[in-house]
């Protein structure tokens, strides 16, 4: 809405002598839509230039909206002192690129004059004022042109507001955590497997006897949630902990950690157990692989389906996992039932293991994976990741020799090419990285120089600086994808109305350099621009329905022609 004021009284003596000065647009409907709000209550003033004013009632903040006859014009106060006024005003007409005319006004005894670079005359009026709007009758001295009417008020750009919501950036939350959710059930050898030794083959000799027969098995998660949120969803966030496919549970430090924090941060978090275990053969290890892609399916199969128990956002599920975990993650993400790993036909398993969405559970809820943060992780095709447009964040030290840090064979540093014989061929971070490039799939790479497999625990088990780098950004990464789409839409050849992309913008803040805002409405804006100054953008800041905000700003580029 416009404000009328009296500041804007001294603006009613330009009239006629901008319409000689200006070749102004018609606005009928302006002018119109002004005559039939008139109305002065009986307080109002009528008040004739033989009444001195006080130019010190004039706001430089800001620009003034009037309608002369049918033209619409905006005026800019740029200097006041005691007897006069200095500024510009900006005919209205038909392109959004305004020509800026400077004027001044001056008091000389009980006489004004409206000045510009090529005259001076003197002008005298009659104005009616109060709170609801000015109106008044006025004409340059000496004139024989009738008088004409003015419909004037006060132009206030909407106030602009830096929303910087510290959700999902920030530990602002008080958390409770749920244990043991069962999310299904699967034949296995186990599902957690502390590791206790740093010897791998050690640990693999201990446990071959219970890897004999499979056994009916128990799949859980362990949930952690904001306490004291008032919002109703949340972005998802499942955890898979790595342990080469033999090791690891649910609620190893790392794992606990990464969900304490992002739970605190606004996030439902969940760490999930999935089979263990394998025989010592090659086609053993890549069906213990497949069959955890499954069961980290069926536990999100399970969380979409209980998404109002939970207070899930099923638009916003992410995945991370360290190692096996990531693999998993990823292939959860990418994998379709087209593309599965070929050694499932060469050995036709396909009965006995079933599709990816076919085990754990007889859920059949659909979901798609916003982004995942990959921990040394790998896939055994590259041509998976053309299957979905997810975003990708990879960690992955650069003396990794355990999951390919580039391309080739897991556990390479098994003497007698013991990695080729157990296991394919497979693609690390860095391919990975350089194929999402190419698919133009949003994705960051942080290469750990240096670093071996798993640093972000130390031998004594203790969490490493590599791990709050990666949870930060992680955290970072994640949020850019919460907040979405933040295009500010405009045409170039006819730049006036901006809006954003963006379909779920709860609500949008605006504010523009070298123009001005007239109308503002439902995250959409009308700008016209002022020629001669320097820089034309439009900046805004926007929070979303899901409590993420964000900013964003847009250079205009003049173009004369």
């Amino acid at each position: 809405m416009r404000y009328c004021t009296a500041h804007s009284i001294l603006f009613l003596l330009l009239g006629m002598t901008i319409l000689l000065l200006a070749s102004c647009r018609k606005q009928e409907d302006a002018a119109t839509r002004h005559r039939k709000n008139v109305k002065h209550s009986k307080e109002a003033v009528t008040i004739t230039q033989k009444e001195a004013f006080d130019f010190s009632i004039f706001d430089t903040a800001y620009y003034y909206y009037g309608v002369v006859q049918d033209s619409c014009l905006y005026f800019k106060i740029d200097e006041v002192s005691k007897d006069g006024l200095e500024g510009h005003f900006y005919p209205v007409g038909k392109s959004v690129w305004l020509e800026e005319v400077p004027f001044s006004i001056v008091r000389r005894d009980d006489d004004y004059y409206f000045k510009t670079k090529e005259t001076e005359r003197e002008i005298r009026f009659s104005v009616t004022i109060d709170t609801a709007c000015i109106t008044g009758e006025f004409t340059p001295v000496h004139s024989r042109l009738d008088k004409r009417s003015i419909y004037f008020e006060r132009h206030r750009e909407p106030a602009y507001t830096q929303y910087d919501s510290p959700r999902y950036r920030k530990s602002v939350f008080s958390t409770k955590t749920k244990k043991n959710i069962k999310y299904g059930s699967a034949k296995g050898y186990w599902t957690s497997y502390a590791m206790n030794d740093s010897k791998y083959l050690k640990m693999f000799t201990k446990t071959i006897s219970k890897t004999a027969k499979a056994k009916d098995l128990n799949l859980d998660f362990d949930l952690y949630y904001p306490d004291d949120d008032t919002l109703e969803r949340h972005p998802l966030i499942v955890f898979i902990h790595g342990g080469a496919y033999y090791f690891g549970d649910k609620g190893a430090l790392p794992m606990a950690t990464f969900c304490s924090h992002f739970a605190k941060a606004g996030y439902v978090a969940a760490s999930i157990n999935y089979r263990l275990g394998f025989k010592f053969t090659k086609t053993s290890i890549l069906q213990c692989g497949y069959q955890a892609i499954q069961d980290a399916h069926a536990a999100v199969r399970y969380l979409v389906a209980h998404a109002d128990e939970y207070g899930i956002d099923t638009s916003a599920i992410f995945l991370a996992g360290a190692s096996a975990g990531s693999i998993t993650a990823l292939n959860v993400a990418f994998m379709t039932n087209s593309t599965r790993p070929p050694f499932i036909q060469e050995h036709n398993l396909d009965a006995k293991l079933g599709k990816i969405e076919s085990s754990g559970n007889n859920l059949h809820n659909k979901f798609t994976i916003k982004g995942v943060s990959n921990m040394w992780g790998a896939v055994h095709d590259l041509k998976v990741l053309s299957n979905h447009p997810v975003s990708v964040v990879s960690f992955h030290g650069t003396e990794d020799n355990i999951v390919p840090y580039d391309e080739g064979a897991p556990f390479g540093f098994i003497k007698g090419e013991l990695g080729e014989k157990l296991f394919d061929k497979m693609y690390g971070s860095k391919s990975i990285h350089r194929r999402l490039d190419e698919l133009h799939i949003r994705n960051e790479f942080h290469p750990l120089e240096g670093a071996e497999h798993s640093p972000f625990q130390d031998k004594s088990g203790k969490l490493t600086q590599y791990f709050y780098y990666i949870q930060d950004k992680t955290q970072d990464f994640f949020y850019r994808e919460l907040c979405g789409d933040r295009t500010i839409q405009y045409d170039k050849d006819n730049p006036s109305i901006f809006s954003l992309s963006n379909p779920n913008v709860q609500s949008a803040s605006w504010k523009v350099e070298g123009g001005f805002i007239t109308e503002s409405k439902d995250n959409t804006i009308t700008v016209l621009w002022r020629k001669g100054t320097k820089r034309h953008t439009v900046s805004v800041s926007a929070i979303l329905d899901n409590g993420a905000s964000f900013s964003n700003k847009t250079f205009i580029r003049y173009n004369p022609l």
